[in-house]
């Protein structure tokens, strides 16, 4: 289930404009952050969702951030 979760956020975050780079580039840096985690996915899930929220406050606010 989680491993859908994160596909449907690497989804999200192409349709808002992210490259698939940069996709990578943020999962990289999150499981790297969760290496000492119990719980690496729900950090991974996590870091997707935070550049999701702040994607979309960017498009709201007619800005490129």
């Amino acid at each position: 289930m989680r491993h859908e979760r994160m596909e449907t956020l690497v989804r999200q975050l192409l349709d808002l404009g992210y490259h698939s780079g940069q996709v990578k580039q943020i999962i990289d840096e999150a499981a790297k952050e969760a290496k000492e985690s119990d719980n690496p996915e729900t950090w991974i899930i996590d870091s997707l969702e935070s550049y999701i929220l702040f994607a979309a406050k960017c498009r709201k606010n007619g800005r490129l951030c």
